[in-house]
């Protein structure tokens, strides 16, 4: 069963400085109800941000990485035809704040691009937030490796968390990283299965193009591995699907007007009238 991997920052957001203070700031908040509701109107107002940007097709230039909310919206598709179990962010940022308050942005970002589907049904698409200071993974470095040993120990760690109900194995995971040079599990799953996408700068909009481009091919690749086919995204998705529609509905006529398959039928008929 497929999971998608994702590297926190440069992978799936550049996250401002603004913001780090901000959650800084409400970690201190000394009420616990309080300390909620504040985290709460903050990640809606971020999701403002993100959604506005990409309903206006301005110039990117927000906490999340290029057009990554509909892809979620993707993937959210997949595990609820039953294609795939979820995300992971698996991230050497030693802060899990940060994990959270990503995922939970992208929540909210799902939320409001769906229509009747239950919070918890989107929630549920996220299984784990591994940071760097998780329990079992390395404390003696800034950047210790991420492995498929380290994930798949973590991932059965926590098998209700993971939907995990049988064994687990390299070829269920997809793995979406910016690191340069790559990481080890990068040898340890199947090729095609590693994804070497371009980091994510907001302040360098000359690279947002290259970085959809890169992306639509990536995701195109997983989505249609999974056996899944959309025209949800109306862009490259969408085309690609209809490009081969109508390469199948041509090479399907050319079949019928051939002559071998003339041929067959005349004798086919032939014996009918027999």
């Amino acid at each position: 069963m497929a999971y998608f991997v994702f590297d926190l920052d440069l992978t799936l957001a550049d996250i401002p400085m603004e913001v780090y203070n901000e959650l800084s700031i409400i970690q201190q908040v000394s009420v616990n109800a309080n300390r909620q509701h504040r985290y709460n109107e903050y990640v809606k107002v971020i999701a403002d941000d993100e959604l506005k940007i990409l309903t206006n097709s301005v110039i990117q230039n927000g906490m999340l990485r290029p057009e990554i909310i509909p892809y979620m919206v993707q993937i959210l598709n997949l595990k609820l035809r039953g294609r795939c179990k979820g995300i992971i962010i698996y991230s050497n940022n030693r802060d899990l704040i940060n994990l959270e308050f990503v995922r939970d942005v992208l929540i909210e970002c799902i939320r409001r691009s769906t229509e009747d589907i239950p919070i918890d049904t989107i929630r549920s698409l996220f299984c784990l937030c591994i940071h760097r200071l998780y329990p079992g993974r390395p404390t003696n470095t800034m950047n210790p490796p991420k492995t498929w040993p380290e994930l798949r120990d973590i991932m059965m760690d926590n098998r209700e968390a993971c939907d995990i109900t049988e064994s687990l194995s390299p070829e269920d995971i997809y793995f979406f990283d910016d690191m340069i040079p790559r990481h080890t599990i990068a040898f340890q799953i199947p090729r095609d299965q590693y994804f070497q996408v371009i980091p994510y700068h907001r302040d360098k909009p000359e690279n947002y193009k290259d970085i959809k481009e890169s992306d639509v091919f990536s995701f195109e690749k997983v989505i249609y591995k999974l056996g899944y086919e959309t025209n949800s995204l109306g862009g490259g998705i969408y085309r690609h699907t209809m490009k081969n529609r109508l390469k199948q509905k041509k090479q399907m006529r050319k079949h019928k007007y051939s002559k071998k398959n003339k041929r067959k039928n005349k004798v086919g008929k032939a014996k009918k009238q027999n």
